[in-house]
């Protein structure tokens, strides 16, 4: 006998066939991210329907959202980058534009 008994190899086997799902998603990370939060007005109240607009200072492009009627909104598949973030709705005026350098 070669010292691989039947127990060995499936053990072996299971090990394999349970880590390669996991590998897969450790592959499938990627240089990407999100912006992600709650939009509220000065009093507390949450705003649906504001827009949100992230803007990368490098290369200009834009992607928007608009909030949930939670007032929950989510950015995602962004690039790394430099972003200015500015929310808007009408009849609101504009007081917060967030940006990070």
């Amino acid at each position: 006998m070669n010292g691989h008994s039947p127990v060995k190899i499936t053990r072996l086997l299971f090990l394999c066939l349970t880590l390669l799902p996991t590998v897969r998603l450790a592959l499938a990370q990627g240089e990407r991210g999100a912006f992600n939060g709650i939009v509220t007005d000065q009093t507390g109240a949450i705003v649906p329907g504001a827009e949100i607009v992230a803007a990368n200072r490098d290369t200009g492009v834009e992607s928007k959202t608009f909030t949930t009627d939670a007032g929950v909104y989510r950015l995602s598949y962004l690039p790394p980058g430099n972003y200015r973030i500015t929310v808007s709705l009408s009849g609101f005026k504009s007081r917060f534009t967030w940006a990070r350098r």
